[in-house]
């Protein structure tokens, strides 16, 4: 039963680490540069108000 635990719990680390990797830079063909925003990355700046 551990193991299989362990399995589990190796899986869903792989796959998270996937999701959550940061996005390429991408260049569009009109020569604006796209940079991704993270996922955590709520909107707002710190000590801004």
């Amino acid at each position: 039963m551990m193991i299989f635990w362990c399995v589990v719990m190796g899986l869903l680390y792989m796959g998270m680490t996937h999701y959550l990797k940061p996005r390429q830079v991408q260049l569009l063909a009109n020569g604006d540069l796209l940079i991704n925003r993270s996922h955590d990355w709520d909107g707002e700046v710190p000590f801004s108000r």
